[in-house]
């Protein structure tokens, strides 16, 4: 070889598998340095497990309507059953927020579904503010078809589905 040093094929080939060796090895040690995010041994109080750092909400109750005030099919008017003993529960927790879930069954569109859930929850969220005169801070959320609590393969499963969702989260 011109200006350096001659080598047999098999010197070469040695020389590329201990390169290639090496190159692996350093890739090896980059994960596992870069990788050290452990889960914590116990979960958190809310049964899940948050990055470190990260805003840890703890869920202190979740009420479901009563079957009886499930939606109609493309309806949002909403019965207030539940309400007064969510209220009541959140007064005992000070500073907890009152989120509001609206939910619908997997017919339809799922972006329609999205509107639909949150005009549920938001209608709900009007009759905790005039009739119940709470003041205290609500989020009120959409969720269409997420999170069934019945089969959506069967009306009565899907009348279940259609509904709001009261959660105190602190």
């Amino acid at each position: 070889m011109p200006g350096g040093e001659a080598h047999s094929a098999g010197e070469l080939e040695k020389l590329m598998k201990n390169i290639l060796l090496l190159i692996c090895a350093a890739g090896l040690s980059a994960c596992f340095i870069c990788n050290k995010s452990v889960a914590p041994e116990h979960p958190n109080s809310d049964g899940a497990y948050h990055e470190p750092g990260a805003p840890q909400e703890v869920v202190v109750k979740r009420v479901t309507m009563s079957e009886a005030a499930n939606y109609n099919f493309n309806d949002s008017k909403v019965a207030t059953d539940n309400i007064e003993s969510v209220l009541n529960e959140l007064s005992r927790h000070p500073g907890a927020t009152l989120r509001i879930e609206g939910y619908t069954d997997n017919l339809g569109q799922e972006e329609y579904n999205k509107k639909l859930s949150e005009k549920r929850a938001k209608e709900a969220e009007k009759i905790v503010k005039k009739k119940y005169k709470y003041t205290g801070h609500i989020e009120v959320v959409g969720l269409g078809s997420e999170n069934p609590i019945a089969d959506n393969a069967t009306e009565e499963g899907r009348a279940r589905n259609r509904r709001v969702d009261f959660v105190i989260v602190k």
